[in-house]
């Protein structure tokens, strides 16, 4: 009887961790797949990543949700607008666009009604035409916290920054973003490469041979004394100076704009974060984006802002 009491006990504790943790399940690797019909294709992650997708009035494309690879179908899923007079959806994940403002549409399993993503919607009268590309420092332009950006409007511009990002990041969005929806590239990359401008300049070269403008900012000091080991090997000053004068060389010889952003946050005696060295402070640091904002202007690119 003592042993059926135990195997009780722990039968109910177990079927308890189960029904907590299952929604920790269902929460998964979910990613939106979304296609507007200006052909602007985005993959995001809905964990760690903030997208808003800025469409036309009277536009009308799917999103897709995918759970590690896999298409999760529709008729399992659930659809809501924020404001259907905005942005109207579907049963099938198919977004129309009506009138001027952001929705959101949000994103349930039907079976448990499970929250699993949210995925923003801005009707605009016109749509940006600059691409912006840069790595964990640009996403601290705009967030306290290390949350990728996506496709995310600021200020005119279409934003990409990921933490960690490397030279296979420019690739990944020029791959991702149809070249008809932009006209120009600015990047804030490379610190995060060794000092080695090489594979920058295989994706800055087909960013060139597309017939689109580019300004490149170079990557901004460090404080070695700062930097754990990982960082004295990736990212010391040697390697950052190493990489600015690799880029200020190519932006010269292909008569591309480069907005010195070492010597400047260097001037203007911006904090650098005591925790890594690296990003600097207060976060957002907004004071870096006006600044670049500046120089793209400087550069002949007209910034449609909202």
């Amino acid at each position: 009887m003592k042993n059926n009491k135990s195997f009780n006990v722990w039968a109910v504790l177990l079927w308890m961790c189960f029904v907590l943790a299952f929604p920790l399940f269902l929460q998964g690797n979910f990613v939106i797949h979304a296609k507007a019909a200006n052909d602007e294709k985005v993959y995001i992650s809905t964990n760690k990543r903030l997208f808003q997708k800025s469409v036309l009035k009277n536009e009308t494309f799917q999103i897709k949700i995918i759970d590690y690879g896999k298409k999760l179908k529709p008729s399992t899923l659930k659809f809501s607008s924020s404001d259907e007079s905005i942005a109207s959806v579907d049963s099938s994940g198919q977004i129309t666009t009506h009138e001027l403002g952001k929705a959101k549409i949000k994103v349930y399993t039907k079976k448990w009604h499970h929250y699993l993503c949210t995925f923003t919607v801005k009707v605009q009268e016109e749509i940006p035409r600059i691409l912006f590309i840069g790595d964990s420092r640009s996403v601290y332009m705009f967030n306290k916290a290390n949350v990728e950006l996506c496709g995310d409007i600021r200020d005119g511009m279409y934003v990409y920054a990921r933490g960690g990002a490397q030279a296979s990041y420019v690739k990944e969005v020029i791959n991702a973003v149809d070249p008809n929806t932009y006209d120009t590239v600015v990047t804030w990359m490379g610190a995060n490469d060794r000092g080695q401008f090489k594979e920058y300049k295989k994706y800055y070269k087909k960013i060139l041979r597309m017939n689109k403008k580019m300004v490149v900012c170079t990557v901004g000091p460090v404080k070695d004394a700062l930097l754990d080991d990982i960082g004295k090997i990736c990212f010391n000053s040697k390697l950052m100076e190493k990489y600015n004068h690799a880029l200020d060389k190519w932006a010269d010889e292909n008569d591309v704009y480069l907005v010195d952003l070492y010597d400047w946050i260097f001037k203007k005696r911006l904090k650098i974060d005591s925790n890594d060295g690296v990003h600097y402070l207060p976060r957002p640091t907004k004071r870096i984006w006006r600044h670049i904002i500046k120089h793209v202007e400087k550069a002949g690119v007209v910034i449609k802002k909202d």
